[in-house]
């Protein structure tokens, strides 16, 4: 590795203008919520993902609980389904609680509800669809009512019977499997839609390995060439190689396709494919010097953050890894590496040594996130707390909360270094002041 980087090609310093965000499947399918528009108070996809501002619009229009539902026909009102009207289901489905053991005795007029295409509207029909799917398994007989679905056209135009069905669907998770063929029938057909084929991805997603199918069309979807970011194809593989982190060590068959989606142009699949190979776990070893590649070289400062995350979840050759960066002659790679470790289940011998000298690095950014990967490995006041108490009087504002935090995960454990948080407490600047006013209520919480 060269000491220096050359191939660097921006600035750790560097901000990308890119956030995390929601999942794009996520983002459009969560807007069943019939409380309120998810998509309105999710985390906004950046606009290169999908033309949010227009994906928002689509599916708010066609999955959101209007304002205001049209005024219920005679008809409706008569109606009953096991005892209720469609009102009264409305107005309890609102009240519900799904941890309710007796929620089961719901199922029979939910699935009635679902199948009454004469009488019952779009929205309730999706309410009953998705409480359904909330319930899980003593609602399990609905699986192949909502199958059916799949096919269904919807009746009003502006509707769409596919996205809450999918939505439902998703919600069952495994219990979805036979749900399947249906789905992947969906996802593979290009006179379909371009929403409820987004949709299926997710769906498809958490069935995982429930069925055989479900996850090699999944990655099917992420082997797609496609490269235009607004387009169709594309919005679908970032979604694949979104929701396969979901699968955990499962995914490992996808770990070829996300290795070249982690080299794509497009830092949304990047950052999609670095987060799940760190997911898969142990079994995505394979990806370490890929992932190392992307910690140091990334165009993305979150990229290059989740790639050290990813190394540390893999473990092995990737704690190893990031072991030897500690002594990176760049300070941001050493804080990442730190940060990386923090994520081990069990550091070795080797690496706790090391993280202990890295807690005498000239960088106290560095210093403070090797002392918090040493407490999650070796649970040592006295290794960490006293980094902690001097990242307190740092002047830059980040620094400070990351020695609150590590004080705060440290705890009861700090209380003999109670006089020194005191003294911070009365410390002449502001700053200082605050940061241990609040590591005190965390180290003697009831005082």
């Amino acid at each position: 590795m060269n000491a220096t980087h050359e191939r660097r090609r921006i600035n750790d310093t560097a901000t990308l203008p890119v956030s995390r965000s929601v999942p794009l499947c996520v983002l459009l399918i969560s807007a069943c919520s019939f409380e309120s528009p998810a998509l309105e108070s999710a985390q906004t996809v950046p606009r290169a993902a999908a033309d949010p501002a227009g994906a928002r619009s689509v599916a708010a229009s066609m999955l959101a609980e209007p304002e205001t539902l049209p005024a219920a026909t005679h008809k409706e009102e008569e109606q009953q389904y096991h005892g209720r009207t469609l009102a009264e289901w409305r107005v309890l489905l609102k009240e519900v609680s799904y941890d309710d053991p007796a929620i089961s005795e719901l199922v029979p007029g939910l699935i009635a509800i679902v199948k009454d295409r004469e009488q019952a509207p779009w929205y309730s029909r999706r309410q009953a669809a998705v409480a359904l799917g909330r319930i899980g398994e003593p609602a399990v007989n609905a699986v192949p009512v909502l199958t059916g679905l799949l096919s269904e056209e919807a009746a009003d135009s502006g509707e769409s019977t596919k996205l809450w069905t999918i939505k439902a669907l998703s919600l069952f998770g495994p219990l979805a499997a036979d749900a399947t063929p249906e789905l992947v029938r969906l996802l593979q057909d290009p006179s379909q839609p371009p929403l409820p084929r987004l949709a299926a991805v997710e769906a498809l997603g958490r069935i995982g390995p429930a069925h055989p199918d479900a996850l090699p069309a999944v990655i099917e979807v992420l082997e797609n060439p496609a490269e235009v970011e607004d387009g169709e194809a594309f919005k679908r593989r970032v979604a694949a190689a979104e929701i396969l982190e979901l699968v955990g060590e499962s995914a490992a068959p996808a770990i070829p396709a996300l290795l070249r989606a982690a080299g794509n142009q497009s830092v949304l699949l990047r950052r999609a494919a670095v987060n799940t190979l760190g997911m898969i776990g142990p079994p995505a070893e394979p990806a370490v010097s890929t992932l190392v590649d992307s910690m140091i070289f990334d165009d993305s400062q979150e990229v290059r953050d989740l790639a050290a995350v990813a190394l540390g979840r893999i473990g092995g050759s990737g704690e190893q890894a990031l072991a030897q960066l500690l002594t990176d002659p760049e300070v941001e790679v050493r804080r990442r590496a730190a940060v990386g470790l923090d994520q081990l289940t069990a550091a070795s011998p080797a690496t706790v040594r090391q993280l202990k000298a890295a807690t005498d690095d000239d960088a106290l950014t560095v210093r403070i996130a090797a002392a918090r990967a040493l407490w999650t490995a070796t649970a040592d006041s006295e290794l960490v707390v006293p980094v902690a108490l001097h990242g307190l009087t740092a002047e830059d504002r980040e620094t400070r909360m990351q020695a609150v935090l590590l004080l705060e995960q440290v705890g009861r454990s700090a209380r003999p270094w109670t006089p020194e948080l005191l003294a911070l407490a009365e410390d002449m600047q502001a700053h200082v002041r605050q940061a241990a006013r609040r590591a005190l209520r965390a180290v003697q919480p009831n005082q």
